[in-house]
């Protein structure tokens, strides 16, 4: 469901609201680095428009997502490469942990010419907004927060991957569903889906920018897991996922100045192919009341910063915002 943040950004864009830093994990890190990159919804929906013509999305929605044969069906071609993968993998090593997470029903040269594709062009150094993403290290068993050098060098606990393909590799590793994508390996580690652990990045957002009066407002866009009878491989990897990202959730939604959330049980399902769809369901979230509530939140934390934020940079962009917002005479 990550495509209706488009239309919760595009929302706030018409009130005059963007955004100064964005952190996703998961599908949020591929929306995120897009918008990034291209600074406005139009620019996201041109780039999905031409992913969605091109001969790399038409090889895969009709490998791994096209109608199920009784015989050789993509839902069942895609269990036989999982379970391959994970004898082979034991063969080599006889590690259950390390088979089980390298392996995967989408073949990993799939996703990668997907995401280069979907990536043409764009790297860390192309952002016109800050941009970090979140993805769980299985090697360790820990979140890990992935930025650009010039946004990681202050900060100890992010890490950076360097060159042209590092942001690509860097949301790969976040948008990596255990058993449906396969895991990512980055300087001898494993990586996977950052919503494993962390659904919504709200720790990781304050420790990038350690000091600021920050109004953190977070789009939580997962749904309950519902069978689907037709793709059975893809409902049982996120249930794998859920449970645990909904247990951690809770804590980082009280770090949370404002919390969107338009996702129900009747919507849509998420898919490249209906993201009109999905971006007119983040869009019809955002009723009058709720950008009224964002509006009046985010006053307030301005004024809270021209008040007693340390820096004076700082206080002066904080007026600068609150008349921007009084109304016009």
């Amino acid at each position: 469901m990550g495509l209706c943040h488009l239309g919760m950004i595009e929302a706030l864009e018409k009130r005059g609201f963007r955004p100064d830093y964005v952190v996703g994990t998961s599908a949020g890190s591929l929306v995120g680095a897009l918008y990034s990159h291209f600074g406005n919804v139009p620019g996201v929906c041109g780039r999905i428009e031409s992913v969605l013509a091109s001969d790399e999305f038409d090889m895969f929605e009709r490998k791994y997502f096209g109608k199920a044969q009784l015989l050789e069906g993509h839902v069942q071609r895609g269990i036989k490469h999982f379970f391959t993968v994970v004898s082979e993998t034991l063969e080599k090593k006889p590690h259950h942990g390390i088979s089980f997470a390298a392996a995967a029903m989408i073949a990993q040269k799939d996703v990668a010419s997907l995401f280069t594709r979907i990536f043409d062009g764009i790297t860390f150094d192309t952002l016109k907004i800050p941009f970090a993403t979140v993805a769980v290290d299985l090697s360790d068993g820990v979140p890990v927060t992935f930025a650009s050098e010039k946004q990681s060098g202050g900060q100890g606990f992010a890490w950076s991957v360097a060159g042209p393909e590092g942001l690509i590799k860097a949301v790969m590793a976040s948008s990596a569903i255990p058993l449906l994508f396969p895991s990512v390996q980055l300087g001898g580690h494993l990586f996977v889906d950052g919503g494993v652990m962390t659904n919504l990045p709200v720790r990781e957002a304050r420790l990038l920018l350690p000091g600021h009066m920050l109004l953190l407002a977070g789009f939580d866009v997962s749904s309950p897991v519902v069978p689907n009878e037709n793709d059975p491989s893809t409902a049982c990897a996120l249930r794998l996922v859920d449970p645990p990202a909904r247990k951690a959730q809770a804590a980082e939604e009280e770090m949370l100045d404002v919390l969107f959330r338009p996702v129900t049980d009747d919507s849509p399902r998420s898919s490249l192919s209906n993201y009109k769809e999905l971006i007119e369901l983040g869009r019809l979230s955002m009723t009058k009341g709720c950008l009224d509530i964002f509006e009046k939140t985010y006053r307030d934390k301005c004024l809270a910063m021209v008040r007693s934020d340390k820096s004076p940079v700082r206080r002066i962009f904080a007026s600068a915002r609150i008349r921007q917002l009084m109304p016009q005479p």
